[in-house]
């Protein structure tokens, strides 16, 4: 695949996703819209007057300027004109129109049924208070909910345009990575171009190579900050402030390899994998200093975890200090924001292959992507001195010692939890048998009994019987 056509690739994928975020934006936005007209209509319909109903219940009214009557002519006036049963029980009156009478009057009014007031039913009051709260729940959920959305088409467009910067400057052809690799990307085909970046989720992208000498493939996983889930996104704000996007590149080494386990890290970084990964725990130990060669030029915020201070000297060659941890002539200033850790092991306990190479980096911008240049060359270099290194007689012994009595403890600590896991089982089968008794009726329980006396008593017998052959 040539540069152009990769890049007319990746831009024909990027001008399709924009194009189908934006119609789901503008779907998402028509359908807001019409929530919103239905809310205002239907509150609109709530808010009605209670004066346009007077004409449907006052008969009579031949004069509607005039002011209403006092209070006691109204009620004269219901004497004199006096209205049907069903029009004065669907009548709604006022508290103060009846002060000083009973609230269970039960009088009848010049031949007429008694005026009840009628009581406010669960329907009022619910309406009641969604009048009082209006639609303002439903606006924050919507207004939450478009925020989501929108903040996850940007934070996906952010995490796809590093991912383009990085492969762009390094995956496609005349790029670092085809330069060093035969094969590099995913074809899902045989007649099909291999993608360059395969897109695990919105926030993590792989990159594979493989077709080189002294290992068997390169696996390279960008690990971007979740800038598309808005929750992630405060709870990072607030809790880890300092969170980057990482580049951790695996290379799986062949089978000839020395036994070696070596890290190289800043110090609290350093510290912290000693402490949780099981080779480095197992086989290093801390150097109180860099190798004497190198010494003078190596950075002294950096930590060296390994099994010998000879296979440092082994690793930690002058090009790797010239190009990376050199202090004097400003390589280590410029590649120390994006330097995390270095990890060479035979022993690696968390990846599929033992024989690892394991590389963190701390991503840049996408327009200063280049700067991660010298930290790549510094990944195949290594690949390169870790197969042609050559220990010591001595230090060789030693370390495949440790590897034996290693898997020795290994052997043990698992033949260990496999019996406590028997005895647990045992233990639950036990009680079980005892829930399960008690439970039993008497006549139930002197039949399991029973049961088992003959059960031991065959057994017993069967050990006291000899067997005649002819």
């Amino acid at each position: 695949m040539s540069p152009s056509a990769a890049n007319a690739h990746l831009k024909a994928r990027t001008r399709t996703r924009a194009g189908v975020k934006a119609a789901g934006v503008l779907v998402l936005a028509l359908l807001a819209l019409s929530a919103a007209r239905g809310c205002a209509g239907q509150a609109q319909d709530d808010d009605w007057d209670a004066s346009e109903f007077e004409s449907a219940f006052i008969d009579g009214d031949d004069e509607p300027d005039t002011p209403p009557p006092p209070r006691q002519a109204q009620r004269q006036q219901q004497k004199v004109a006096p209205t049907s049963t069903s029009q004065a029980t669907n009548l709604d009156w006022d508290d103060s129109e009846f002060e000083g009478f009973p609230d269970d009057a039960d009088t009848v009014v010049d031949g007429h049924a008694p005026l009840r007031r009628r009581q406010p039913s669960a329907q009022a009051s619910s309406s009641n208070v969604r009048g009082k709260l209006g639609y303002i729940p439903e606006a924050i959920g919507g207004v939450l909910l478009l925020l989501y959305f929108v903040n996850y088409l940007l934070g996906s467009r952010a995490n796809e345009a590093l991912a383009t910067a990085f492969a762009r400057e390094f995956c496609v052809d005349g790029g670092f990575f085809p330069s060093q690799f035969s094969l590099v990307g995913v074809a899902t085909d045989e007649d099909e171009d291999p993608s360059v970046l395969a897109r695990e989720s919105p926030c993590e992208y792989k990159f594979y190579a493989s077709g080189r000498r002294f290992c068997e493939g390169l696996l390279a996983t960008l690990s971007t900050k979740p800038r598309q889930d808005l929750g992630k996104v405060l709870w990072n704000s607030v809790a880890s402030p300092n969170l980057t996007d990482t580049l951790e590149v695996e290379v799986y080494m062949n089978e000839p390899m020395e036994p070696m386990c070596m890290a190289v890290a800043p110090t609290k970084e350093a510290k912290r994998l000693h402490r949780t990964l099981k080779d480095l725990k197992a086989f290093a130990s801390e150097l109180s200093s860099a190798p004497d060669r190198v010494k003078s030029r190596f950075p002294t915020s950096l930590t060296i975890v390994s099994e010998s201070a000879a296979l440092a000297d082994e690793i930690i060659t002058d090009h790797l200090v010239e190009k990376v941890f050199g202090t004097k002539n400003g390589a280590w200033d410029a590649a120390s924001p994006y330097f995390r850790s270095m990890h060479i092991t035979d022993a690696h306990p968390d990846s599929s292959h033992a024989r690892c190479l394991k590389f963190v980096f701390s991503m840049p911008a996408a327009r200063d992507m280049r700067r991660l240049a010298p930290l790549l060359e510094m990944v195949t270099h290594c690949v390169d001195v870790v197969s042609r290194a050559s220990l010591p007689q001595a230090e060789k012994a030693k370390a495949k010692a440790r590897r034996v009595r290693q898997e020795e403890l290994d052997l043990k600590e698992k033949r260990k939890e496999h019996e406590e896991a028997l005895a647990k089982k045992r233990e639950q089968k036990r009680a079980d048998e005892i829930a399960k008794e008690e439970a039993m009726t008497p006549e139930a329980r002197a039949k399991l009994e029973e049961a088992r006396r003959r059960k031991e008593l065959a057994k017993a017998s069967r050990k006291g019987v000899k067997v005649v052959r002819r």
